[in-house]
């Protein structure tokens, strides 16, 4: 027996003890374990596969080994209450204290000691140890838990360790949850092209339960599948499980509107705890997207039921609360008084149903020990516990019967183009919804209410769309620029960075001074890798390192901590919260002081760091305040993000980055010349400013400095190039100077009228308004006709024909137009009035730059398969008129928007076709018009016309055009262009 791990009492009654004689065998001290474990949820998977991987690997410890070298076990967690909560269960099963053979470490938390040999940690605790250690000296197991969350970090933990395993054959490395795609991750894990199961759960599913819990069978059980090709070995938890009755509560309204969640479906959901609570037995966990959401709930719930505890349950909620919830009791304080018998169940009863009031917490958690709830006259009063989705997995909520859940997340989203991140709300996946409806049977039956119609749930999505497609990646960036994989190169990442945002986080990360260039590809600078150290943003990290020799270390360290965490400031003032946590112990935010002496050390520790040249002298130094410090804070670390008020508002601001944006109502920023946004979101397509700090103009300028520049501009004004001296911060202008107009400023300027113009001229304007003052109405005419004639064969033929389309043309301008820009702005630079015309306008050769484009010996087709007229039964020679190329792309996905043939109606008498393009491929689209040419029909089917519609056309019109034929059989009729007098005489 294990000194430490007694296995047979860790895992009796949980169905993942079943796992515990196949690692056995599998993991050997020579070689590490590769392998998935699948298990449903409440099967005991974290509290088992740990100290079975420790037992296993047990003959690797030595008496030899040096103190502090035994934690040997390192055990993911997506959430600090998780983490610090397994840590408890497995000590306690252990009969240790926490700190001991079992320990954790979140941010601002560790409780390990020199015999620790299981470490909970958050995945990015992991993380940051990877970057510090690549080899992770002195670890021999990493286990990666609910990885189907597929969180960011977690994606990077995985790519690194995959990594490796290469390396390092005696590291074993796992990865677990309850609803993975075990088969994917088998094949990730091994490195292999494709795995397939031979093994199958007791229900004949691949593992995952679904909408239940999961409680032991009377033998428990597990069933390794494995892959073919070498790939790694699966172990599937069979367990049978609880019970899970859905009931649907479908709001009146929609959920979330432009501003965000709607006040009266959290009333819709408080309702609908009241009636869970009427319906059947046991606490309520109730699931809603966000912190305000959750308080606000929580509030309507105390007020309609005085006779239960109601409890909050967040990331930033205090440990103290943290503890009481998951041990199944009420903190001093929270409990209220009162109650009637309904809302009372009898202290170590039995639970209408049969369940019994017995409680305990964490991943597979069996029944037993004393109920610890809020007791009065012998009376366990319920409880309504309203969580985000840190009470999703990896938690048990001990006591809960039933779910109510608000079918709503919080998920990250940056905004690539604005450059503004944050979490925006969306509907819950169809995984996670099982995954929240679970904790209601994760003891005994439950039932689980969604505040959605069936219907509705039916079109949510299937899973949660990885982290990496959405988030902001600049912190991702950096940490595989210092792993030595820039931009995921060469790494085995579940799902690659997206190139825009990838790109755009480079571009960042080199403004701040940690990659050596914008590239992709660029490696990280000693200033990176130091930001990379602290356990932060990149950007609040930069402001905590340059700021701490200008303001001191302490004070940099406090305004670092409070933008580290996740707290809301009322009215957006950020500095009225920093000067009360300064002032008073009670109201700093959780975990405020113990984040400030870790950054405070770092700072200290890093003050010799090679830091990027801030350029131009300091902000003054005068006098310490809150508002001085967190400004000089906040601007270092978001230069981009310095904003000046715009004339003649008190609420608008443009942005460095260019992003205009709004304070929010209420905002206590209001008037403020100068800020430095701290948190902003896009709401119905506005960015509204929700938290900053007003700076003065000195240190925006001083903060900001790498984005000061000096630059000659031409910019194109009704017509007219007119240049300009302008000294801007990023996208603010500082001052604008009248100056000549350069080559150089002059092509710039040419350049963004020529892509406005396309711009517009792709939106439909006319092609003569589009290009005014640019080309003349004849050249512009001619391009857009040639532009549309490519762009058919484009979409029909595919490449080497190019790809004309506005935006695609705009991105490439250099490529086909430069020559002719420079041209004109030579003229416009040297003064040629005959060239640049008395109001310096010029005259691009579109249509010639534009057919530079045609692929040789392809052009000689062009006419052939896209000609400019065709010839018509009456003999004449009518000109197509060819779709834009933007005509071929709709939101339902691309088609072919065919050219147009405008032509009498008598000049087709005879044809059973009309004409048809690009070698018969595409039909001609032909309108009819009448001898006034006013249109008439439209068809791409003459033959069907003649025999339907013509007859209605030919009534309609003979007696309003008497002199032209309205013969009844238009197919045999003569064509004619002329009168029917005129063409009797012809």
């Amino acid at each position: 027996m294990h000194p430490v791990f007694d296995l047979d009492r860790i895992g009796a009654g949980l169905p993942a003890g079943g796992l515990v004689d196949r690692i056995a065998v599998l993991a050997t001290p020579q070689r590490g374990l590769r392998a998935v474990i699948e298990a449903p949820p409440g099967s005991g998977k974290t509290t088992v596969i740990p100290p079975a991987l420790a037992v296993a690997l047990a003959p690797q410890t030595t008496a030899a080994e040096a103190p502090g070298t035994r934690a040997r076990i390192l055990v993911s967690q997506p959430r600090r209450v998780a983490a610090r909560a397994a840590a408890h269960r497995l000590a306690h099963l252990s009969g240790q204290e926490v700190g001991g053979a079992v320990g954790y470490t979140v941010r601002g938390d560790r409780r390990t000691g020199r015999d620790t040999q299981i470490e909970f940690a958050t995945t990015g605790v992991i993380l940051r140890r990877l970057l510090n250690d690549p080899e992770l000296s002195g670890v021999d197991a990493v286990v990666l838990d609910e990885v189907h969350e597929r969180s960011l970090e977690t994606d990077l933990s995985f790519a690194m360790l995959r990594e490796l395993v290469d390396l390092r054959d005696d590291l074993s490395l796992l990865v677990m949850s309850a609803t993975l795609d075990a088969e994917d991750w088998a094949r990730r894990l091994a490195g292999t092209e494709s795995a397939s199961s031979l093994g199958s759960s007791a229900s004949g599913d691949s593992g995952d339960t679904g909408d239940s819990g999961a409680r032991s069978a009377e033998e428990p059980h597990a069933e390794e599948g494995s892959a073919d090709g070498g790939s790694a070995p699966i172990l599937r938890v069979a367990a049978q499980p609880h019970p899970l009755t859905v009931r649907w509560s479908p709001p009146p309204r929609r959920a979330v509107d432009e501003r965000g969640v709607r006040p009266d479906f959290l009333t819709h959901v408080a309702a609908t705890v009241d009636d869970a609570l009427a319906a059947g037995p046991g606490d309520v966990l109730v699931f809603a997207p966000g912190h305000r959401e959750v308080d606000r709930i929580a509030a309507q719930v105390r007020s309609r039921c005085a006779d239960v505890d109601v409890l909050t349950l967040t990331g930033s909620t205090p440990r103290r609360e943290q503890s009481a919830v998951l041990a199944g009791g009420a903190p001093e304080g929270m409990s209220h008084a009162g109650g009637t018998p309904a809302g009372r169940i009898p202290a170590g009863g039995v639970l209408p149903g049969g369940d019994r009031t017995d409680r305990d917490h964490t991943d597979g958690d069996r029944t037993g020990g004393d109920y610890a709830g809020t007791k009065t006259s012998g009376f366990v009063r319920r409880r309504v516990v309203v969580a985000t989705s840190v009470a999703e997995s990896a938690l048990t909520v001990p006591g809960v019967r039933i779910v109510v859940d608000s079918c709503l997340a919080r998920v990250p989203h940056f905004d690539t183009g604005r450059g503004i991140g944050g979490l925006t709300t969306v509907r819950v996946s169809k995984a996670s919804g099982d995954q929240r409806a679970g904790r209601a049977a994760r003891e005994a039956p439950g039932t689980v209410w969604r505040c959605s119609s069936e219907a509705e749930w039916a079109a949510f999505p299937a899973h949660t769309s990885p982290e990496i497609l959405t988030a902001d990646l600049t912190g991702a960036v950096l940490d595989l620029a210092v792993w030595g994989s820039p931009g995921g190169q060469g790494l085995p990442l579940p799902t690659p960075l997206p190139d825009l945002p990838l790109r755009a986080a480079a571009r960042t990360l080199h403004g701040l001074g940690a990659l050596e260039s914008p590239d992709t590809a660029a490696r990280a600078t000693a200033f990176g890798r130091a930001l990379a150290a602290v356990p932060a943003d990149p950007r609040t990290a930069r402001g905590l390192l340059l700021a701490a020799p200008v303001i001191g270390a302490r004070q940099a360290a406090e305004c670092a901590a409070l933008l580290s965490l996740d707290v809301r400031a009322d009215g957006g003032d950020l500095t009225a919260l920093l000067r009360r946590a300064r002032n008073s112990h009670d109201a700093a935010p959780a975990g405020w002081r113990r984040e400030v002496q870790r950054l405070e050390r770092i700072a200290r520790a890093q003050a010799d760091t090679t830091q990027p040249d801030t350029r131009g002298s300091s902000a003054s130094t005068a006098g310490s305040s809150a508002a001085r410090d967190l400004g000089i804070v906040l601007a270092l670390s978001r230069p981009d993000l310095i904003a000046q008020l715009r004339a003649g508002s008190d609420s608008d601001y443009l942005l460095a980055s260019g992003t205009g944006a709004q304070l929010q109502r209420g905002s206590a920023l209001h008037g403020e010349d100068w800020i430095v946004v701290a948190d902003a979101a896009v709401v119905g397509g506005r960015t509204l400013i929700r938290a900053g700090v007003g700076i003065d103009e000195e240190t925006a300028l001083w903060a900001g400095s790498a984005l000061r520049s000096v630059r000659d501009s031409a910019e194109w004004r009704d017509g007219r190039l007119r240049g300009r001296r302008i000294d801007s911060l990023g996208a603010i202008t500082l001052t604008s100077t009248p100056v000549g107009v350069t080559e150089e400023s002059a092509s710039a300027g040419i350049a963004d009228a020529v892509r406005t113009a396309l711009g517009r001229l792709g939106d439909g304007d006319s092609p003569g308004a589009a290009f005014a003052g640019l080309a003349g109405e004849g050249e512009a005419d001619s391009f857009a006709l040639l532009r549309g004639r490519l762009g058919l064969l484009h979409q029909v033929l595919g490449v080497p024909w190019p790809d004309v389309r506005s935006a695609s043309l705009a991105d490439t301008l250099d490529d086909w137009l430069g020559l002719e820009i420079r041209r004109a702005a030579r003229m416009l630079a040297s003064g040629n009035a005959r060239a640049a015309g008395p109001k310096r306008t010029v005259r691009l050769r579109l249509h010639d730059a534009l057919q530079g484009l045609l692929p040789w010996p392809e052009a000689v087709d062009l006419d052939r398969l896209v000609p400019l007229r065709v010839a018509v039964p009456s003999g004449s020679s009518v000109r197509l008129d060819y779709p834009r190329p933007e005509e071929h792309t709709t939101d339902d996905g691309p088609r072919t928007s065919p050219p147009v043939l405008a032509v009498k109606l008598q000049e087709m008498f005879g044809a059973s076709e009309g004409p048809a393009v690009i070698d018969g491929r595409v039909p001609v689209l032909v309108h009819l018009l009448s001898p006034a040419r006013r249109p008439l029909a439209v068809t791409a089917d003459l033959a069907s016309f003649w025999s339907g519609a013509y007859a209605h056309v030919r009534a309609e019109n003979r007696g309003r055009y008497p002199k032209h034929p309205w013969p009844e059989d238009p197919r045999s009729a003569p064509p004619t262009k002329h009168t029917s007098k005129r063409s009797s005489r012809t």
